[in-house]
């Protein structure tokens, strides 16, 4: 009662203490009293070793405001082992790990990603994007990750070219959206591009200048 009515200390060792009565459970009551409490909280270290399943559990807690997510994500400094609840985390929750650097840097992690998310698959090779070469090895580019890809602002026109050399007609069905912007990038420099995909994005893109250039 004491926690629900926000009537003791905001600090990692009592909401611990809580959470171990509840066999190692967050209910709502803590849910709630963390959300109510985050910015006491987060200007507190959270603890040693002993805290880690802790830790662990407040990062899979989908029911966290986004706010109030991302201030625990950016103040613990907390890297989370791949579950199934972390891979089931809204879309949101899943991008605020990826730009606070919370999930492990492994192909196990964004092979994991491209299994429930295009959007989070592609933030992941953004924030990690100097092994962008080795990603692009490594999980298969689909028409959906292409056009993520490739209509990122985060990456640089080389960068581009790098995703462009590397779509494969088995894995890529050229779509409006990605025939235009392929052409768009191939009319400011030769790429490296398969033949299937640059002639079929030559035919479908909707500005014939745009097409021309790129041819």
């Amino acid at each position: 009662l004491a926690i629900e009515l926000n009537l003791i200390a905001a600090t990692w060792n009592n909401i611990k203490t809580y959470y171990e009565t509840c066999e190692e459970q967050l209910d709502d009551t803590i849910i709630n009293f963390i959300e109510k409490n985050i910015d006491d909280l987060i200007s507190k270290p959270i603890g040693d070793k002993s805290f880690s399943n802790l830790s662990q559990h407040l990062f899979e807690a989908g029911s966290l405001s986004n706010n109030s997510y991302e201030k625990l994500c950016k103040a613990m400094n907390f890297v989370v082992s791949m579950t199934e609840n972390i891979l089931s985390l809204p879309e949101d929750k899943l991008i605020i790990l990826i730009h606070s650097g919370s999930l492990p840097s492994s192909d196990e992690s964004i092979e994991a990603l491209a299994n429930v998310s295009v959007r989070a698959t592609c933030e992941y090779i953004l924030y990690d994007k100097a092994n962008l070469t080795h990603y692009l090895q490594t999980v298969p580019i689909t028409t959906e990750l292409a056009e993520a890809l490739l209509s990122n602002s985060g990456f640089n026109q080389e960068e581009f070219y790098k995703i462009i050399a590397v779509l494969d007609p088995n894995s890529v069905t050229v779509s409006q959206k990605l025939a235009d912007r392929l052409c768009s990038l191939l009319s400011i420099k030769y790429s490296v591009c398969d033949v299937n995909i640059f002639i079929k994005a030559i035919n479908l893109c909707s500005n014939e200048d745009t097409a021309i250039m790129a041819a």
